[in-house]
This record gives C-alpha cells, sequence and structure tokens, in this order.
C-alpha cells in the first residue's frame, strides 16, 4: 500500500466526535433557469443534539447567459434534519432569509460597474431548501457537500428595495447551487 492509501485509510476510519459547531467556506457552481455561473459561500452551523442543526449561510454569485448577467448575494437563517450514518452526516434543510439578485445587459457592463444593475431585487424575503452530506476528516475539519435551491418571495408582501423589472422570469428570482468545502471546528 502506498502512503496516501494508508493516510486516506487512517483518516477513514478515525472515529472523533462530530462537529457541534463550525464554520465553513467553500465554492458553488451556480446556476439559475438558462444561465450558469459561480459563488462564494461561507456559513456557521451548530448542531442541536444529534438529529437538528441551525445554520447561517452567506453567499455571493453572478450566473450569466450569452446576453445578459446576474448577480446573486443571500443571507439564509437554516434549520436541518441531521441523518448521522458512520462519519458521514446528512442534513436536509431549510432556510428562511434574505437575497437579492441584480440584472446586468453584459459581463462588461457588471464589470464597469459592478453596483449599478438594470433592474435589482435587494435584500427581500428568500427561501432556500438544501441536501448535503460531511464527511469528518480530521479532529478539526469536516468535508462537505451541497445541494441548493433558493427563491425571492416578490409576491404578496413589499419587503426589501425593488428597482425595475416589473415582469420577473423565473431565472430572475431563482437559483441552484452545487457547492463543496471545509467546516472548521469551533466546538
Amino acid at each position: 500500500m502506498s502512503l496516501v492509501t494508508l493516510v486516506v485509510l487512517a483518516t477513514l476510519t478515525a472515529n472523533p466526535e462530530p462537529q457541534k459547531l463550525g464554520v465553513s467556506v467553500g465554492g458553488t457552481y451556480l446556476a439559475a433557469p438558462g444561465a450558469n455561473g459561480a459563488a462564494a459561500t461561507a456559513g456557521v452551523r451548530l448542531a442541536m443534539g444529534r438529529l437538528f442543526a441551525l445554520g447561517f449561510d452567506l453567499g455571493w454569485g453572478v450566473v450569466a447567459t450569452s446576453t445578459v448577467v446576474h448577480d446573486r448575494w443571500w443571507l439564509m437563517p437554516t434549520a436541518a434534519f441531521v441523518i448521522p450514518v458512520g462519519r458521514v452526516r446528512i442534513d436536509l434543510g431549510a432556510g428562511l432569509g434574505f437575497a437579492t439578485a441584480s440584472g446586468y445587459d453584459s459581463m462588461d457592463a457588471f464589470l464597469a460597474a459592478p453596483f449599478m444593475p438594470v433592474w435589482a431585487f435587494q435584500l427581500v424575503p428568500a427561501v432556500r431548501g438544501h441536501v448535503g452530506g460531511a464527511v469528518t476528516l480530521s479532529d478539526s475539519i469536516d468535508g462537505f457537500l451541497r445541494l441548493d435551491a433558493g427563491s425571492l418571495l416578490l409576491e404578496g408582501q413589499k419587503l426589501g428595495f425593488r428597482d425595475g423589472n416589473p415582469n420577473p422570469t423565473i431565472m430572475d428570482t431563482t437559483w441552484f447551487g452545487l457547492s463543496v468545502g471545509v467546516a472548521f471546528r469551533l466546538l
């Protein structure tokens, strides 16, 4: 066996206590219907026993088509049902928070004036669902993979700032993400 194989086997057979409080960072493949891009995410997660967790995620990303560019920001408190499977933890969760979606005519317009969109929905209520898996890599680090879907909640309320785009499409108000990253144990 190679040294790398032995290190991987030793890591996978160690069984440290599950992470109770951690901060995470990750990268995300970000998409909206008809658009693709990337995002950076960060968060905090607090295990409330073995089967429940609370979290708070923030992220920023850009999705684009050949003709438009959108950015997305989100601040999302979450709750999750946790399924522990040995060294792996599966989270099934949802969140209700605030998010932003803004539209630009082109990538050049976005790069030239990233805070001067053609239209914007800023800090409006948003909802997100997620399913994720985490594995303990060491006593202080977990690796994670998460799939999520989110949407702005524009109908029926007037919270947040809205400028332009009186008839938003699903591409303007939703996002999907596939995130990968690490969580550092605080407790």
